[in-house]
């Protein structure tokens, strides 16, 4: 999955999980999914300076969440 990201194919990261595990998502479900899995594998970069610090993602989770 990491390599998908790093290639800018999320689509393909969100829709292996789409097709697999969660068919009844709504649009604003999905959207949510999508920016989880962004964060989740930005957090997992290898440069330090480039992963966000946990302030960022805790005000980055909240976005997502109030998103819908």
């Amino acid at each position: 999955m990491k390599d998908l990201y790093e290639k800018d194919k999320l689509d393909e990261v969100t829709d292996t999980f789409y097709t697999k595990m969660v068919k009844d998502m709504t649009s604003g479900q999905r959207f949510q999914m999508e920016a989880c899995v962004a964060l989740a594998l930005r957090c997992c970069g290898k440069v330090d300076e480039s992963r966000p610090k946990m302030i960022e993602v805790a005000k980055e989770l909240k976005r997502i969440q109030t998103s819908l």
